[in-house]
């Protein structure tokens, strides 16, 4: 998934500064993507100046990125997910924390099918 952070949200009230930590997080496991409107005024934001400096470089890396990003049209990282304000940004949270959850039929043949589908690829 990918998360479109917009400058509102970055300088909002502490409840939408926390889900958006919550969702640098799940970018910096590698598991979503962010991006943020205004990746240059980053420094500005409500969100950068009250953070610990690994947490600065965290966004830095995110904002960087965000300069550079062409828009996807195939991957794992199509569905947008627009954040812009604390209840945006609760949503979000709430989306990039999910647990993926897999049903299966029988245990012998689709089980053969998620562990090939789940096993470790090697790379981070």
């Amino acid at each position: 998934m990918l998360f479109a952070i917009r400058l509102t949200v970055m300088n909002g009230d502490e409840a939408g500064l926390d889900a958006l930590d919550a969702i640098a997080v799940r970018v910096e496991d590698d598991v979503h993507e962010a991006v943020l409107a205004d990746a240059d005024l980053l420094p500005a934001t409500r969100w950068y100046q009250t953070s610990r400096p690994d947490r600065r470089k965290l966004f830095e890396g995110i904002a960087g990125a965000s300069l550079h990003r062409s828009p996807r049209v195939k991957g794992p990282h199509l569905r947008r997910v627009e954040v812009h304000d604390s209840a945006s940004a609760a949503v979000g949270r709430s989306l990039a924390t999910a647990s993926l959850l897999v049903l299966a039929e029988n245990e012998f043949s689709d089980g053969a099918l998620v562990k090939a589908a789940t096993r470790p690829t090697g790379h981070h």
